[in-house]
């Protein structure tokens, strides 16, 4: 069979493939998929689904909640959002390599896996616990009753991630993306529901835990079917294989997670509950924008891992040029979008409470373009976890080294200009390691030419519909709306004309189109 376009490993007609995980549900949700475009399509789709839910939690609870409590839900969150990457050690982001690398072991991997995360869950869900007083104290905020129930949600959470990363690295994409999916509309729907119904922070918590118990049910149901006779002891060899791969990414991890955190910790500790509402409002996580990447970025990991291991040197190639070039063109014209509708947008989701989350928002934006850069997938596919450390490091000493000047002159808007500076440190030491990876100098390892056509065509459809719509003087919503239709119109056709949309896509996107008439034609 041809290699998918992506960089994906054909498989000799009537041959098996190695690299498979066992054959059980091989036909339906639980179908292994082979194509790298249809892995990141399923779990792009529902990332972004996920997204979308996953912000309409806030978007309900600013109306609920007076601004003050909605600052102490954001606090204690920002607790549970840096535990788990803190206890997870590394682990579910090294199935990714291990996995596809040694499928005869795999159960073994998710198995000491899933018992690793549950032990470390419950450790650092004990330590939340013993520490709720001096958490309140750094929040200056009545956090220590809250504080219980986040321990908890915190503590599930850790093992509770591999609910989809298990069947995703066993290539099961639509199974991954259907879990995905349904746990947010089950978490979403649960803590909106309550919200509504009590306004009540603890019954919001209590929500938030019972979904994340179910997920935990999940991966222990998933780890039985998967094993079809398969030990399920855990070897001590293997453990420690892993732990060697694991432990320096935790480094890595722990710093970047410095880096990403340290600003909300020193506004949460600095300011008001109120004023880090706001500041929490502008840095919400974009639906689409970290999902798209995100996937992106783990097919990336999956396929380059093989490539590199086999020295497939122009694989590797096509995989980066493919994935930089695709997120270009779907990232770059939605942050200018975003940069000319910010004030819009925030009046529409949080009130006009809210609106001095706008000039922070756009400068939060900025995060968008970096990420096509695919800094850390490249680094994890071809293990040089020194390097991301490296990386990490300088990251982190720019971020810190910025922050108290920034914010002492600018306010909280500092502060996430010192996150934006930061993301750029990383990026760049990343990149000059992916140049030499792919024996590429600075100059040819990014689609250079076709990302500023994509700025420049960008940038003049969205001013053209702000514009516009402007001009015409529609209501909020549908100002928003209309605008950004008419720029993705405009910018998707000037990019099908000019070439900016490779031939590879138009031929992607016909296929589709077609195969929308047949089933149309079908039906009737």
């Amino acid at each position: 069979a041809p290699a998918d376009a992506l960089g994906g490993v054909g498989v000799a007609p009537g041959g098996k493939d190695p690299s498979r995980p066992p054959d059980r549900g091989d036909r339906g949700l639980a179908r292994v998929e082979r194509s790298a475009r249809s892995q990141s399509i399923l779990i792009s789709t529902a990332r972004t689904f996920a997204a979308l839910l996953t912000m309409a939690i806030p978007i309900v609870l600013v109306r609920i909640l007076d601004q003050t409590t909605f600052g102490h839900y954001k606090q204690l969150f920002l607790v549970a959002n840096t535990a788990l990457p803190l206890l997870s050690l590394g682990l579910p982001g090294s199935l990714y390599y291990f996995v596809p690398r040694s499928p005869a072991e795999s159960q073994r991997f998710h198995v000491q896996t899933t018992l690793m995360l549950s032990l470390l869950g419950l450790l650092g869900g004990m330590a939340i616990a013993v520490a709720r007083g001096p958490l309140g104290e750094l929040f200056n905020a009545p956090l220590e009753s809250y504080l219980a129930w986040i321990a908890l949600f915190a503590g599930l959470s850790v093992p509770a991630s591999l609910a989809v990363i298990s069947p995703m690295v066993d290539r099961r994409a639509r199974l991954a993306a259907t879990l995905l999916s349904g746990f947010d509309v089950v978490r979403s729907g649960s803590i909106i529901a309550v919200a509504v119904i009590t306004g009540d922070l603890t019954a919001i918590l209590m929500a938030a835990c019972a979904a994340m118990a179910l997920q935990v049910i999940a991966v222990l149901a998933y780890l039985a079917w998967r094993s079809e006779g398969e030990p399920w002891r855990p070897s001590a060899a293997l453990l420690r294989t892993q732990l060697a791969y694991a432990l320096p990414l935790t480094g890595t991890a722990l710093i970047g997670l410095a880096q990403k955190k340290i600003h909300a910790y020193y506004v949460a500790a600095n300011f008001s509950a109120a004023q880090f509402a706001i500041y929490a409002v502008a840095t919400l996580n974009i639906p689409l924008i970290g999902q798209l990447s995100r996937t992106v970025g783990e097919v990336v990991v999956i396929e380059n891992t093989e490539h590199h291991a086999n020295r497939d040197l122009a694989s590797m190639r096509r995989v980066w040029y493919r994935a930089t070039h695709v997120l270009g063109l779907l990232l770059l014209p939605v942050f200018l979008l975003g940069e000319f509708f910010a004030e819009d947008v925030v009046r529409l989701l949080f009130g006009a409470s809210y609106l001095e989350a706008t000039p922070m928002l756009r400068v939060y934006l900025a995060m968008m373009p970096l990420s096509i850069f695919l800094g850390s997938p490249m680094l994890r596919a071809t293990a040089d976890l020194r390097v991301m450390l490296l990386a990490d490091l300088a990251a982190l000493g720019v971020t810190v080294a910025s922050l108290i000047p920034l914010v002492a002159r600018f306010g909280p808007i500092g502060a996430v200009a010192s996150l934006v500076l930061g993301k750029a440190t990383f990026m760049a030491v990343a990149s000059r390691r992916t140049a030499h990876r792919l024996e590429l100098g600075l100059r040819d390892f990014m689609p250079w030419a076709p990302l500023a056509g994509m700025v420049a065509l960008g940038a003049a459809t969205a001013w053209a519909a702000h514009e516009a719509v402007v001009r015409i003087g529609l209501p909020l919503a549908p100002r928003i709306l209309v605008g950004a239709a008419v720029a993705a119109s405009a910018y998707a056709a000037v990019a099908w004309v000019t070439g900016l949309l490779p031939e590879q896509e138009k031929q992607l996107v016909r296929a589709r189109l077609r195969a929308l008439r047949s089933g149309a034609g079908g039906t009737r």
